[in-house]
């Protein structure tokens, strides 16, 4: 039987940032693809989402070619690139994270008598993630899906980012003053994003979001903040940002059309116990725009607690804010329905009242 859940394939670069994203992975499984390149397939532990991340490796050229593998492998719904970077706006702080609205190839360019002249290439953020990421930076509701010992006391921003080949690690060099005069509305610098990006442009504009949290301040301090374990922290605060980037999204892409939610209104409304059953565990499948409304109608206008209990659980399992406004505005009739309702919004530590 085919899994309906959405399915993103997560990219990193390094071990500290693949650690970072597997801490948001349950029952976690290895593929293998014919190349030997290594998949750690699961399912997300704040919603629908099945995931499969892969380490890429430093560089724009190995992102890109395993990116492309990636697609190509499994098909998926959307494509995140999550990581650390430098700083290049003043106002960031180790920590906080960049999502990238653009990115930049800044090593795209001629060199002559006068020196590298840019010929810059970059790629702008779907619109609609674009939208959700806003949403979710300007709610700060990412500081509550990381993983570790405290929650994130960090902002994220939408903004550009710029692409290169190197590790910026001052102030002074050519490259800091290139991103100065040419990119100055880069926020943060990495390696490996422009390579992701284009992947995912050639395979019918898949949706990439680069996910970056600020690790070190790209001058000579890079050595300090390392050993200070800023990569961890910002790797674990840029993973928190995309689990509740996928949790919040909707795929766009094999999308269910408004007449299949329609359809599966009527059966959860109107149909027998198990067709009932069958449209709960649908409509929690994340592939649904507007399943949290119907979801809510069920629950009052449907009496079998058998059925509603499926229809707390599929409101659980989609994990969106608007999902669990739902679940904590419930009034249960049974004692298993609170119980549920309970157990669902403890996953996701809150309380019912």
């Amino acid at each position: 039987m085919v899994d309906p859940a959405p399915l993103a394939v997560v990219l990193t670069a390094i071990p500290v940032e693949y650690k970072a994203v597997l801490e948001h992975l349950l029952d976690v499984r290895e593929e293998v693809h014919s190349a030997g390149t290594i998949f750690t397939v699961g399912r997300s532990r704040h919603g629908p989402w099945r995931i499969v991340l892969a380490r890429t490796g430093q560089g724009n050229s190995s992102a890109a070619v395993l990116t492309e593998r990636a697609i190509a492998s499994y098909e998926p719904d959307m494509a995140l690139f999550v990581g650390v970077a430098g700083r290049l706006h003043t106002d960031l702080e180790l920590g906080d994270v960049v999502v990238a609205k653009k990115i930049y190839a800044i090593h795209s360019g001629k060199e002559n008598d006068a020196g590298f002249q840019p010929r810059p290439t970059g790629w702008h953020l779907d619109h609609g993630c674009l939208q959700r990421a806003e949403q979710i930076a300007g709610s700060g509701a990412w500081t509550r899906a990381r993983i570790g010992d405290r929650r994130a006391n960090a902002k994220a921003v939408v903004r550009a980012i710029a692409s290169g080949e190197v590790v910026l690690d001052s102030v002074k060099s050519s490259l800091a003053r290139l991103c100065e005069t040419r990119y100055d509305d880069a926020a943060a610098i990495e390696m490996e994003g422009a390579g992701a990006a284009v992947a995912s442009h050639l395979n019918d504009g898949l949706p990439m979001v680069v996910i970056r949290g600020i690790s070190d301040y790209a001058d000579s301090r890079k050595e300090e903040t390392d050993r200070k374990g800023w990569q961890e922290q910002a790797s674990r605060n840029a993973a928190a940002f995309a689990a509740t980037l996928l949790t919040e999204s909707v795929p766009t892409r094999r999308a269910a059309s408004p007449g299949a939610v329609r359809a599966l209104e009527a059966d959860l409304l109107s149909g027998n116990v198990d067709e009932q059953i069958a449209a709960a565990k649908a409509l929690g499948s994340g592939r649904y725009e507007n399943a949290v409304a119907v979801l809510k109608r069920g629950f009052h206008e449907i009496f079998d607690p058998e059925v509603t209990v499926r229809i707390v659980e599929a409101l659980g399992r989609l994990g969106t804010t608007a999902a669990l406004d739902a679940l904590r505005a419930l009034s249960p009739r049974y004692p298993i329905e609170r119980l549920v309702i309970e157990s669902a919004l403890e996953a996701w530590q809150e309380q019912f009242d």
